[in-house]
């Protein structure tokens, strides 16, 4: 055993052997073989305790110890069965093992292992070679990410291999606490979009996340009338999906073009289409919106209200001043 005669106060009591029963929650072995175990680690993280245990490689002796206090995290790290956490380049496990203490959510075993220097930007499971700080946005850790953006040189927008970026994944889940966590960080693009075109603002207004949409429009760089590849700004999504909150959060923006159009025409186009009285309502009392403004076709927002039946859209578009009510 490396590291001196005096006994660590992890070895003080347990053997190597027991230390791992311990972990995976086994009778204690007292140096005896462990047997009937019912959970494996990968082979990743078990050299990186095997080494840790037998070389007390500074830091991860710490290692042990943590984990040791936060069995539940343990249990959770040792109980999935995912077959690719680690690569060639982490030789003995400690970003492997990073990895997967993110997804424990261990904010404690994150941040040993992080001073004992596993790579934050380690990409490995079974979510397109997903990183631990995208994981645990994923999640909804913010005390897991604190620890994460800590870390020497992480990558705060590293994507997946669907352009997801731990900011998207966090908005599209609603977590406020992380968003914010993200976007106090300088190396947070805010308006990286994934490879479809969908930015942090469009995936929390398509999942009505509110509170996450204030805090994109509030985020300095943030444009909020831009589309996604198929031509549909935030604000055309809320008129499909009827978010009188979103929709209102985003015509208050200073910038916000109420008469951008999609694929479907405009906001109001939309909105009268699907009979969606309240949106109809915040987007006529919109300044510069343009009530008249058509679709390709020629089909003002009246025209299409009148087609499908809409009374109740079709008597706020008549009331409305300016409103043309000839179509053709």
């Amino acid at each position: 055993m490396r590291g001196g005669d005096t006994a660590s106060p992890v070895h003080a009591q347990y053997s190597p052997a027991s230390h791992l029963g311990l972990l995976h929650g086994w009778p204690r072995a007292h140096g005896r073989a462990v047997r009937g175990c019912s959970m494996r680690p990968s082979a990743a993280v078990l050299r990186l305790l095997i080494r840790a245990l037998d070389y007390e490689e500074p830091g991860l002796v710490a290692l042990v110890q943590a984990m040791l206090e936060d069995g539940a995290a343990c249990a959770r790290m040792f109980g999935r069965r995912h077959t690719h956490w680690a690569t060639p380049a982490d030789v003995d496990g400690r970003s492997a093992a990073l990895l997967m203490a993110a997804v424990a959510g261990s904010p404690r075993i994150c941040k040993v292992l992080v001073h004992a220097g596993a790579d934050a930007n380690h990409r490995g499971g079974q979510l397109g070679w997903t990183s631990p700080l995208f994981y645990a946005a994923q999640a909804g850790r913010a005390d897991v990410v604190a620890v994460l953006l800590a870390a020497p040189g992480v990558d705060p927008s590293q994507a997946n291999f669907a352009g997801d970026t731990p900011l998207r994944i966090a908005a599209r889940n609603g977590h406020a606490g992380v968003v914010a966590l993200l976007l106090a960080n300088p190396g947070v693009d805010p308006g990286q979009a994934d490879d479809a075109g969908a930015t942090p603002l469009y995936t929390a207004a398509l999942k009505g996340h509110g509170d996450v949409v204030a805090l994109l429009l509030a985020a300095p760089g943030v444009d909020p009338n831009r589309a996604k590849d198929n031509g549909e700004t935030p604000l055309c999504l809320a008129a499909a999906v009827g978010d009188v909150a979103v929709a209102t959060l985003l015509l208050a923006t200073p910038g916000v073009d109420p008469n951008q159009a999609s694929n479907a025409g405009t906001p109001l186009c939309i909105a009268a289409r699907r009979g969606h009285v309240g949106i109809v309502s915040v987007l006529l009392a919109a300044p510069g919106v343009d009530p008249n403004r058509a679709r390709d076709s020629g089909a003002t927002p009246l025209y299409i209200a009148a087609h499908e039946g809409h009374a109740d859209v079709v008597a706020l578009l008549v009331a409305a001043p300016g409103v043309d009510n000839v179509y053709g």
